[in-house]
């Protein structure tokens, strides 16, 4: 509804080393491993991103959030 006016933006990345590459691989992150969100009560964005940042073409599908 467009009424969060933000104020608590914090942001974290975790990495993974190494991944295969040429096939589908599944990753289950929990929250928890965003030891630096401080704060999760409105996250609004995530970003993927291919190391190093534009070399690399990275393809998501499938993203779901549960508890």
């Amino acid at each position: 509804d467009g009424a969060f006016g933000g104020g608590d933006d914090v942001e974290h990345q975790v990495d993974f080393s190494m991944p295969a590459q040429g096939e589908w691989i599944s990753y289950d992150i929990p929250l928890s491993d965003f030891t630096g969100l401080t704060t999760s009560s409105n996250i609004s964005q995530y970003i993927f991103v291919g190391q190093p940042t534009g070399n690399n073409t990275v393809f998501v599908d499938n993203v779901y959030f549960h508890n």
